[in-house]
């Protein structure tokens, strides 16, 4: 891949917890074309001690997967990539161990998603490419170490769930040193039963016209059903309990010998089926059809939109403006004035990044979130609300960044709450929190402010405002809101200055 022409491809990296997959696409009319596609099989769930830490040798293997991946996505920019991690990575106490050695031989940054997104991914991906007529779908991906299960109305997901079971975890808990009996199966079934059991009413009542499966169980479990004659096309319960029958006579999983059953997909294929017979039992589910899509492809969707200016990031943000009842006209107001500060001193911050901007922009639309709560003290309420809510399109680490605009944005600085991030993030990070509290300040009054005639300069560690002759003199509270504004700057080095 030439330099020339790398801003013309798109590539996702699903961390899962069975396997790493990669897909490169090319950006095209019709949103993207997939050109390459590879997996590297590393059983990442598997890897956890007593203490719930990944294992060095878990790590090690999942380092030497990314080393080779980051050959093919190297030369890709940023914002053309995303990678994602997900159950398994949510988990690990350890996780950031990882997570830091595998954006070393990468080269780029790793998003955590939570399980709703990961969902919602999913249902992205799998409905890409389908006649989606009026009809409702229930989505089923079933991973190494999580299980999603959506259900939603042509393109748009309603309802949406990650469960604590996976084809790894299943395997590892019911299945021991790969022994396959009926009676571990009917404990597996039970164990599935009761993970189903309290969201099986609403997605029952919410119903369905179609169900489809999307990941690497299904599809293995499809290929064996058909390739073995126990189904034609798909899946369904007859075709299960032939299969069922036929790992309960082997006896284990090392006696398997199946057409369509590959080497590395034999040791977890129990777990991924019970799983599946749980869901055809729990649901009464008669036929499941099998997408080769799944979260990557709902990655690229996203990044596509990004590209495009149509973020689903910045939908999320306009329907929690809408849901928390926030005042429209001042999200506006201290928006407008945050981006004429940012513009005028972001070269001097170095703060270039398009994302340093879309922060300020959220974190301003979002600052007052917290009065649902409580006036008192609405900026850490609205720090919790940002960080613990289920905002589609945001990755963990960017709630995160996100919640600590929201609670810096009055008062005493936290400088403590920014230690976590690195020193660069970190300073930068910084930077945007000021500019943020001084558009807030300016507008503390719910009133116009004339910000285009102010004068806004920044050196490393200070910003001077030139107010209009005499108007902070006619304006007695700003003014004494800024003088309390630079002893709290102070405490993080940053002088700030203005004319009286």
């Amino acid at each position: 891949m030439s330099s020339e022409n790398t801003r013309d491809f798109i590539a996702a990296l699903d961390l899962g917890s069975n396997s790493f997959h990669l897909i490169v696409a090319r950006r095209n009319n019709a949103g993207y074309r997939v050109i390459d596609k590879h997996k590297e099989t590393v059983r990442l769930a598997s890897g956890f001690d007593g203490q719930g830490n990944l294992k060095q040798e878990a790590i090690g293997k999942a380092v030497k997967a990314l080393e080779r991946l980051g050959e093919r996505v190297r030369k890709i920019p940023n914002s053309n990539l995303r990678i994602v991690g997900t159950n398994t990575l949510r988990k690990a106490k350890n996780a950031d161990v990882l997570i830091e050695a595998a954006e070393h031989v990468l080269g780029h940054s790793i998003d955590v998603i939570a399980g709703a997104e990961e969902a919602r991914l999913i249902f992205s991906g799998v409905t890409r490419g389908l006649n989606l007529e009026d009809r409702k779908y229930l989505v089923i991906d079933i991973g190494g170490g999580s299980t999603e299960i959506i259900a939603g109305y042509c393109e748009k997901p309603e309802l949406l769930n990650s469960l604590h079971m996976g084809c790894i975890s299943v395997t590892l808990n019911h299945f021991s040193k790969g022994m396959l009996s009926r009676e571990s199966f009917e404990v597996a079934h039970m164990s599935v039963a009761q993970e189903l059991e309290p969201i099986l009413r609403s997605y029952k009542e919410y119903g369905w016209d179609e169900v489809i499966g999307s990941s690497g169980t299904v599809l293995a479990i499809r290929d064996m059903l058909v390739k073995n004659n126990w189904d034609r096309e798909g899946i369904t319960i007859k075709g299960l309990n032939c299969l069922t029958e036929y790992l309960i006579e082997k006896g284990s999983t090392e006696a398997l010998n199946l057409k369509g059953l590959s080497n590395n997909r034999k040791g977890i294929l129990p777990g991924g089926l019970a799983i599946l017979n749980g869901f055809f039992k729990g649901m009464a589910i008669e036929r499941l059809s099998v997408s080769d899509n799944a979260l990557r492809e709902g990655v690229l969707n996203d990044l596509v939109g990004r590209i495009k200016n149509q973020d689903y990031r910045d939908i999320t943000v306009k329907k929690l403006v809408e849901l928390y009842e926030l005042d429209v006209s001042q999200c506006e107001r201290v928006n407008d004035s945050a981006f004429y500060i940012f513009n005028c001193i972001k070269d001097s911050w170095g703060l270039s990044k398009i994302e340093h901007l879309c922060f300020l922009n959220w974190a301003a639309c979002l600052s007052e979130i917290g009065l649902a709560i409580s006036f008192s003290q609405f900026h850490k309420h609205g720090a919790y609300l940002v960080q613990n809510l289920d905002m589609p399109g945001f990755s963990e680490k960017e709630k995160k960044i996100l919640s600590l605009l929201v609670r810096a944005q009055r008062r005493k600085f936290p400088i403590r709450e920014f230690l976590h991030l690195n020193l660069s993030e970190r300073e930068k990070l910084v930077k945007i929190s000021v500019i943020l509290r001084l558009a807030l300040l300016l507008h503390r009054s719910r009133s116009d402010f004339p910000f285009q005639h102010c004068g806004f300069e920044a050196s490393d560690n200070s910003l001077n405002i030139r107010f209009p002759v005499d108007w902070l003199k006619n304006h007695s509270l700003t003014l004494a809101d800024l003088r309390a504004e630079k002893e709290y700057l102070r405490a993080i080095d940053v002088d700030l200055c203005f004319n009286c």
